[in-house]
């Protein structure tokens, strides 16, 4: 592993607000003093066409972060917690994967491998733009997300914070006040995208 790989275990917790909810929660957060950033971003999600990846609960996608920079992640849901492995690209290397899914030598290649994914199969799925405000606490993160795919819009608030449960309780701090209750079987944005495309078909 080099300087353009790293390795995250996630405890994150989330929840889906609607409009009102998600305007009245950014106007308190992107007020506070707490360090915070903006950020605008593309996602590109990659599978088989038949959603191998995404029925065994795991994202492959590249992140357009700014026009200089650009990064492949792979995701695995974990029953405790998500793997995350991120390798920062060049822009070539992006381009080469929206274009022909190839995928650089990196510990994310060595996962997929191991995995038994076939490259060969994989192809582009679906894109989601996400507006998205971070406020960076102690203990956790918390992140509030604007998302476009296809002609939807929809919001989400999430905690990432050092385990599941701290997360959940945090999450429910902020945002209980706007009155979001918390509730099972959240679909995370990747699969809401994904969902949505599959059902243009």
């Amino acid at each position: 592993m080099n300087n353009k790989d790293f390795v995250n275990k996630e405890y994150e917790a989330r929840v889906m607000v609607n409009e009102s909810q998600y305007e009245h929660i950014l106007s308190r957060y992107s007020k506070s003093s707490k360090p915070k950033e903006y950020i605008k971003n593309v996602n590109v999600y990659f599978d088989y066409d038949d959603l191998y990846l995404t029925t065994h609960h795991i994202v492959l996608r590249t992140r357009n972060i700014s026009e200089s920079e650009y990064e492949l992640t792979l995701k695995i849901k974990g029953e405790k917690s998500d793997l995350e492995l991120n390798h920062i690209l060049t822009k070539d290397e992006y381009e080469n994967m929206k274009k022909k899914v190839t995928i650089p030598n990196s510990p994310i290649l060595e996962k997929l491998n191991e995995l038994n994914v076939d490259i060969s199969r994989l192809i582009m799925i679906t894109e989601l733009r996400t507006d998205r405000l971070e406020v960076q606490y102690k203990k956790h993160l918390l992140v509030i997300d604007k998302n476009y795919y296809g002609d939807t819009v929809d919001y989400n608030v999430e905690v990432e914070s050092y385990s599941k449960k701290a997360a959940k309780r945090y999450l429910m701090q902020h945002v209980s006040p706007f009155g979001v209750e918390y509730k099972n079987g959240y679909i995370p944005k990747s699969r809401r995208a994904i969902n949505y495309f599959k059902h243009q078909d």
